[in-house]
């Protein structure tokens, strides 16, 4: 065995041996609930990328060119496709569309008449002021849960609706103007992104599903698990195939 492979196994040693304990280690301190599932995931990649390249390894000690291009394309699956503190992503998606989003309710609540004649009588809709305030607290309050985190999925929601509704009168009246649609697309986006995703684990609708449904989390937790693990052999397969 050359130089070169004794140093790629002592680096895949103590990726999989030496490194995983101390991150285990670290994460004892944390909640096994939150964390647990996303340590054994990450820490199973490794094991998988440890496995796939000692195969490789007895099957042909010179590490052909086809090898060297498996083992970065697994490494790049894991860093690049992989979720990586997802929960975290989604809370910060939450907090800043929140934030940014909740200012232009209150400044239609200052002038409700200003924005019934600006934005809803143009579009010829019935009962605009109805609608001014609909949308006013469609901002407001959905902004709120955002940030919260208390039933996500319906302010969400009603950020959606408003935002198309604002999109289709800036094509209306404007046509298609990049620059007056991109913050409305982005607002869309982030809206879209946390319907179909949900909050996350760092928000109140967590903290109500756990206190009243703990058996639906751990449930899911173990799926979650499952899939990941049945996720990580398919990928194995593949690769030695």
């Amino acid at each position: 065995m050359g130089v070169a492979q004794v140093l790629i196994h002592l680096l895949l040693h103590l990726i999989s041996c030496g490194h995983a304990s101390r991150t285990q280690g670290f994460f004892s301190n944390l909640d096994k609930q939150r964390w647990g599932a996303w340590s054994r995931k990450l820490l199973g990649y490794f094991y998988l990328i440890r496995i796939n390249i000692e195969t490789q390894l007895a099957v042909d000690s010179r590490m052909p060119l086809s090898f060297v291009k498996q083992f970065w394309s697994a490494m790049l699956r894991v860093v690049l496709s992989k979720p990586f503190l997802l929960d975290f992503g989604l809370l910060v998606l939450r907090v800043f569309t929140g934030t940014l989003l909740i200012h232009h309710g209150y400044e239609k609540l200052a002038n409700i008449e200003n924005f019934a004649d600006a934005f809803v009588r143009p579009l010829h809709l019935p009962f605009p002021i109805a609608l001014s305030y609909i949308a006013a607290f469609s901002e407001i309050v959905g902004s709120w849960l955002l940030i919260l985190g208390l039933f996500t999925r319906f302010g969400a929601l009603a950020i959606l609706g408003t935002i198309s509704v604002a999109i289709y009168h800036a094509i209306a009246i404007n046509g298609f103007n990049i620059y007056l649609l991109e913050l409305l697309g982005l607002y869309f986006g982030a809206a879209a992104v946390i319907l179909t995703a949900g909050p996350g684990r760092f928000a109140l609708d967590e903290l109500i599903l756990r206190r009243f449904a703990p058996d639906l989390v751990a449930q899911q937790s173990r799926l979650e698990t499952s899939l990941a693990a049945s996720a990580g052999i398919d990928s194995d397969l593949s690769g030695v195939a």
